[in-house]
């Protein structure tokens, strides 16, 4: 699949400007087009997402449209914007390829940027000179209690008020024509406190720990130093920095603090974690340049080997993915990490190994994907055998016939595997991350019979490696409604479940000749069991069904709006959300949740409001939020209320209530 973003520039008065244009006008125009185009023909729902939007997933104001069979979208800018971007695609962020230039985007991977009168002025469109960026939050948060506590007979009563701050200050720079540097600046990340009761006002005859006349003298002080008082009493530090040298054979990136290395995606595991800490010493990775990629006809090549002591400790991570005739990728993968010893002397005596050797292939035109992987360790810590192996296979199949897509995949992983400086057990990619000592099979199937209707399945088994004890059963049936199709209304209806059950699960006597036949009625027996005779009050019990219906095209004061709601029967609760955003750059939450608890108050809501700056203030955000006994917000650092995995991400704030107020920019 080729993906591509054309960003066209074009003016008002319809100037054509394509790639590396210049446009010869003795002034710049107010105002200018800006059209981004990407090719992915398997994508379902494509958006633009960036620091002109707050960065807010599916937001249906800057969804791309599918013209010619492209994906495009077209916002209107000033000339003089700087658009630090990417694509939203079918949940996933998409960096630009081609994007004329790029900056890091502090999660290890890269955002596009659109300098719009380098464009206009001449400037190549394929980078040069300097891209600044900045994150930066400061708001008010205070904390009051809605319960009586233990102890503690205050009712709704002020708790905590805290100033938190932080920002983040980051430069791209292109030093020489081959060399580039990225630098954060970690400016301040930190808060004041303003004022805080003690944790048992009763038995402290209701003194704070910090009364407001002290938390106003703290704020009166921080003036006089605040960038050292807003970062908790530390001046502001390097944060992040990496050089990166680009040449016709060799590339050289290395990095120090909390810049993170280039991840590596292998055919079924992550052997190569971009991942971040503050005990990252740093790295120098080596990588084939340009000139020796190519293998012709044959395909290209890639090649990476990098030097390490992110973990502290001298490693080595490399690979190489040969991508044969468009049609066949082969990869292999070594790691390498000293495991006590840090004198390099000691390299090859005190060394733990990973290795890895994968393949893909698309067969009859692309309609079937065979994939399998096996992983191995040695060295220090390890016996070769079957402990430290780890195979993962599946397949995908697209006939063509009603989108239908059926993927299968299956993992065995044993009981002394280790993906150092990848992705383990544990980690947020389910998907590429090591199951030690676990067996994972998984089937996802997806169809749209009608225009009107995608539906599709994901069900999940997990159990150990020896295929003994306990199993878990994931069951994800979901469906969407296009209602646009049928009704005179702009709008989709997702409906969605995810049901959890655990039972035993023996497969001992049929290992040996396990087979479809033999397996199925095992799995028949499971649902029957979860629909049937479940115990919603068990522990091995867990479920959630979720229904959003998102409108767009509303009336002029209301373009779009969504509605979420969700049910956990685990957790007993039930929750509704509603998101709007209203004309002049305003949108609002408001959610509300029901819970079956011995709290004191057993519903709670949340309100919250945001408008996003003019772009000449490099569309900033205002937010406010007031939450009572209910936070759905996903984290402090993003004010819009999100969702994880198709659900309310956190229900929390239970005896709680919060009142937040500030401001945030994000470019």
């Amino acid at each position: 699949m080729r993906k591509m973003l054309i960003v066209m520039v074009i003016l008002l008065l319809a100037m054509p400007a394509f790639g590396q244009v210049t446009v010869d006008a003795p002034e710049l125009p107010e105002r200018v087009d800006v059209t981004f185009q990407y090719e992915n023909p398997d994508a379902t729902d494509v958006f633009m997402i960036g620091g002109f939007n707050g960065w807010t997933e599916n937001d249906e104001d800057y969804r791309m449209e599918l013209v010619d069979g492209l994906w495009t979208f077209t916002m209107n800018v000033r000339s003089n914007a700087q658009i630090t971007y990417k694509f939203f695609v079918d949940g996933e962020y998409i960096t630009d390829p081609n994007a004329p230039a790029t900056t890091d985007d502090g999660f290890g991977g890269q955002n596009g940027v659109v300098q719009v009168a380098n464009l206009l002025g001449g400037a190549p469109a394929d980078g040069g000179g300097f891209v600044f960026g900045k994150f930066t939050e400061i708001y008010s948060d205070a904390t009051f209690l809605t319960e009586e506590l233990e102890g503690d007979d205050r009712g709704y009563a002020a708790d905590k008020w805290e100033l938190k701050a932080k920002s983040y200050w980051k430069l791209t720079a292109d030093v020489l024509p081959w060399l580039e540097t990225y630098i954060e600046l970690k400016v301040f990340d930190g808060s004041i406190t303003l004022f805080e009761q003690a944790a048992d006002a009763e038995l402290t005859d209701g003194d704070p720990v910090v009364p407001l006349s002290d938390g106003f003298a703290n704020l009166g002080s921080a003036l006089f130093n605040p960038f050292n008082a807003l970062n908790n009493g530390e001046n502001p530090e390097l944060g992040h920095f990496r050089a990166t040298a680009t040449t016709p054979y060799v590339n050289f990136n290395t990095g120090y603090k909390w810049t993170k290395g280039t991840g590596h995606d292998s055919i079924m595991y992550r052997t190569s974690h971009a991942d971040e800490s503050d005990a990252n010493d740093g790295f120098l990775e080596m990588s084939l340049g340009d000139e020796l990629t190519s293998l012709g006809d044959m395909g290209t090549v890639d090649a990476t080997l990098a030097l390490t002591k992110r973990t502290g400790r001298h490693g080595v991570y490399s690979w190489v993915t040969l991508n044969l005739m468009e049609d066949f990728v082969v990869d292999a993968a070594w790691n390498a990490l000293m495991t006590s010893s840090d004198d390099l002397k000691d390299f090859f005596d005190d060394t733990k190994h990973m290795t890895t050797i994968g393949a893909s292939a698309d067969l009859m035109d692309g309609m079937l994907n065979v994939r399998g992987q096996y992983l191995l360790n040695f060295g220090e810590t390890y016996d070769v055998d079957a402990d430290a192996m780890a195979f993962a296979g599946g397949f995908t199949v697209t006939p063509g016939i009603m989108d239908l897509k059926l993927d299968v995949d299956a993992r065995w992983g044993g009981s002394n595997t280790d993906i150092f400086l990848g992705a383990n057990d544990g980690d947020d990619d389910d998907y590429l991350r090591l199951r030690e000592g676990m067996f994972v099979s998984k089937v996802n199937v997806e169809l749209q019979p009608a225009d009107i209707v995608k539906l599709g399945h994901n069900y999940t088994l997990e159990t150990d490696n020896e295929f003994e004890g306990d199993a878990l059963n994931k069951f994800n049936p979901w469906v969407n409604l296009f209602l646009s199709e049928v009704a005179p209304v702009n709008a989709q209806l997702d409906l969605s479940a995810n049901m959890e059950y655990q039972e035993e699960f023996d497969l001992e006597d049929v290992k040996a000749t396990l087979t479809l036949r033999e397996l199925a009625p095992q799995l028949d027996r499971a649902l029957v069991e979860y629909i049937y005779h479940h115990d919603p009050d068990a522990e091995d019990y867990n479920d959630e069904i979720r229904a959003q219906v998102r409108l767009t095209d509303l009336a002029e004061i209301m373009p779009t709006a969504t509605v979420d709601a969700a049910y956990r029967g685990a957790a007993k609760e039930a929750t509704l959300v509603g998101r709007m955003n209203f004309v002049n750059r305003l949108g609002a939450d408001i959610g509300f949740v029901l819970r079956d608890t011995d709290l004191n108050i057993p519903f709670g809501f949340a309100l919250g409001g945001r408008w996003t700056m003019p772009e000449e203030l490099r569309d900033g955000q205002f937010f406010a939020a007031y939450t009572f006994d209910f936070d759905p917000y996903a984290s402090e650092d993003i004010h819009t209320i999100e969702f994880d995995d198709g659900f309310v991400d956190t229900t929390g704030g239970a005896g709680q209530s919060k009142f937040r107020l500030g401001v945030r920019w994000d470019f």
